[in-house]
């Protein structure tokens, strides 16, 4: 009866040593599954952490290049209307300098008519005179000099 009863207790020895082996194993295999989870949920939390950096330095990148290219456009039609602007003010300049001129050649016309006004004056007063005195050259009486002197208005 002693031998069956250590029989039966290396038996259930056994037994025990067997389900504890075994929990032991499953409690690995949980331990196991749990931090291959943990790594998992790890590795996928980085990589959404990375994708959101990514996407927030793509939009970021996008703004810069929009707020660089609003500025090319900005300072592109800032030229622009100064091209405009200096055009237009040399047209009112080269409008204003041809007036100028016109005036200024008006100007000299009516002085080089005056002038040539009064060098004809002249040279009829002088023809005049020079045929008054052929005429007392030629012993015309003073009394008709006198009075073609008067006609002609040719006071000295």
């Amino acid at each position: 009866a002693l031998r069956v009863r250590d029989q039966v207790e290396r038996e259930w020895r056994r037994k025990e040593r067997e389900e504890a082996i075994k929990k032991a194993a499953v409690e690995e295999e949980l331990n196991a599954i749990r931090r291959k989870q943990i790594e998992d949920q790890r590795r996928t939390y980085a990589f959404e952490i990375q994708r959101e950096k990514d996407e927030t330095e793509k939009i970021a990148k996008l703004n810069i290049e929009d707020i660089k290219k609003s500025k090319e456009m900005d300072e592109k039609n800032k030229m622009k209307i100064e091209a405009h602007r200096k055009n237009l003010l040399k047209q009112i300049y080269d409008k204003e300098q041809e007036k100028i001129l016109e005036r200024k050649r008006f100007f000299q016309e009516g002085i080089k008519l005056k002038q040539e006004e009064l060098s004809r004056q002249k040279m009829l007063r002088d023809t005049m005179y020079n045929k008054i005195e052929e005429l007392k050259m030629h012993n015309v009486p003073e009394k008709f000099v006198q009075g073609i002197v008067r006609q002609l208005k040719l006071h000295k």
